[in-house]
């Protein structure tokens, strides 16, 4: 298994972040390497599933995520269900005038894996350079919630 876990110190409060995390709407404007994103729910919660195609290290990767926890607030929940095996959640622990906002993953590729990724490393690397592109958008977003209107 690979393990990512990555925090951003975000100046805005835990639910708002949540609620930017929470809202499948929001994903296109801060989960950064996927697209054609769908999704079962147009919120988190038990059960609901989220699809989308990562474009990392060359190649395509189709990826499904079943929601296993909601924690309004705290934490997101989920496990891979298509693409890759393992976890993946969000978390937000608020501070005194900021939230530390966590994203984090544990995952391997499935055997029968995309055989046009020549070096499995090249996948690691590029998966955790995205997720971090995604931290740094939703700390764009929580911190100018203003334009989230927009």
């Amino acid at each position: 298994m690979t393990y990512i876990r990555l925090s951003y110190e975000v100046r805005a409060s835990a639910q708002d972040l949540f609620d930017i995390a929470d809202d499948h709407d929001n994903y296109s404007r801060f989960f950064e390497g996927f697209r054609n994103l769908s999704w079962s729910t147009p919120r988190h919660q038990v059960g609901s599933r989220l699809k989308m195609e990562g474009r990392l290290g060359g190649t395509i990767l189709p990826v499904e995520i079943k929601t296993t926890e909601v924690v309004p607030g705290k934490r997101i929940s989920g496990v891979f269900t298509a693409g890759l095996d393992g976890r993946i959640n969000w978390e937000f622990d608020a501070s005194e005038d900021t939230t530390w906002i966590t994203l984090s993953a544990e995952y391997k590729l499935p055997r029968a894996g995309p055989a046009s990724v020549p070096d499995r490393a090249v996948l690691d690397r590029e998966l955790c350079v995205s997720l971090q592109r995604t931290l740094a958008a939703m700390k764009d977003l929580g911190e100018n919630r203003g334009s989230m209107a927009a």
